[in-house]
């Protein structure tokens, strides 16, 4: 009798030991499925903010530039003031009608796991000429 008690216990504590581990098994997968799906989600949000942050340094390009060009002339100097490490000028175009200038600006955001989200658009900064308002026409392009 006392073996079919043993056998008995020796039962029970296999199949709650397999339990258990059925429970750790599905709250390892839970947490696991759970994280790669907050790390995809946090490096789309990331490079969302990235992309609103560039478009803030385009508008405040746009607020530079008219500041620049209230005294009615827009000289080289003015065109170099914008450049900075978020906004690069790549080219500045110059015709009778107007300025047009072409940068890469470079938007932050927080990362997926470590570091950040960086994305770069480009912008195109159009000035009527001659100068008479302080009037600069912005728009992203796919291409620099």
């Amino acid at each position: 009798m006392t073996g079919s008690r043993e056998w008995r216990l020796g039962r029970a504590l296999t199949t709650l030991s397999w339990w258990v581990l059925g429970g750790v098994l599905v709250v390892l997968v839970g947490v696991a499925t759970w994280f790669f799906v907050a790390v995809h989600d946090s490096g789309e949000r990331g490079r969302r903010f990235a992309e609103e942050d560039a478009r803030m340094v385009m508008a405040g390009v746009v607020e530079d530039l008219r500041a620049a060009i209230a005294d009615g002339e827009l000289t080289d100097a003015d065109v170099a003031s914008v450049d900075s490490s978020s906004n690069k000028v790549l080219d500045v175009s110059r015709s009778p009608d107007r300025v047009v200038i072409t940068a890469r600006v470079n938007g932050l955001g927080p990362g997926a796991v470590i570091g950040g989200s960086s994305v770069w658009l480009c912008s195109v900064y159009e000035i009527p000429l001659p100068i008479t308002d302080a009037v600069v026409h912005q728009h992203e392009t796919d291409t620099c």
